[in-house]
């Protein structure tokens, strides 16, 4: 009898051995899984603003805002609300790739939306710094990226094309439409083009083209060209 209780107590230990041998086979597989998901969450990481380049734009919370060009190299602050602050030095490298791509002359930080976070930056255009540009900031490139052109005023041969734009919250929901309105004209004033169109944030700071009931909101007549 003794010996039957020895010969049980060996088999059952023998029974044993390969469920302790499958859980330490299980176990590089728990390390194998938490190593391949670190590189997924430093992928996920985003740099933030440098302080001291979104403090070169005037903060604004925008309710109707007409932005327009100038077609002077350095306008006066008095009679032309996009002025800006010149960004040089350092600074340049948060700047969309292709802000001086377009023309001569410095690009200049204007506003911040505050409702929004996006930024306005007059650029280049054909012969002075005119242009104005719609800005987000891109965490994963770790600077601004263009988003939208707003503004621009170009004459030549006696034919002048312009495009105005203006941001406006038309249905109060906290997301910014772009009204944007465009023409060209000869030298005697008379139209012979126009373009009028409304897109709207699509809550990530890109703008998409609005549905006909949004777009109705802005009345053409509101908008009028400077």
């Amino acid at each position: 009898m003794k010996n039957l209780v020895i010969l049980v107590s060996f088999i059952l230990a023998i029974g044993c051995q390969p469920n302790q041998t499958q859980q330490q086979a299980s176990a590089p597989a728990g390390d194998e899984m938490k190593t391949s998901a670190a590189p997924a969450g430093d992928e996920m990481k985003t740099s933030a603003v440098n302080e001291d380049f979104k403090n070169l734009f005037e903060e604004v919370n925008v309710v109707k805002m007409h932005l327009f060009a100038s077609h002077e190299a350095n306008p006066n602050p008095d009679n032309y609300p996009y002025v800006g602050k010149p960004i040089t030095g350092n600074m340049t490298q948060y700047l969309p790739p292709d802000a001086q791509a377009n023309g001569t002359g410095g690009v200049f930080a204007c506003y911040r939306t505050e409702n929004s976070g996006h930024y306005i930056l007059r650029i280049p255009g054909k012969d002075a710094s005119s242009d104005l540009v719609l800005c987000k900031w891109d965490g994963a490139a770790g600077k601004l990226k263009k988003v939208a052109y707003l503004a621009f005023l170009q004459c030549e041969n006696g034919t002048c094309y312009q495009q105005d734009s203006w941001l406006a919250d038309l249905d109060d929901n906290r997301l910014l439409e772009l009204i944007v309105r465009s023409q060209k004209r000869d030298s005697k004033g008379m139209i012979s083009d126009e373009t009028f169109d409304v897109i709207t944030d699509d809550g990530t700071g890109s703008f998409t083209k609005s549905n006909e009931q949004l777009a109705s909101l802005a009345v053409k007549s509101n908008y009028v060209m400077q």
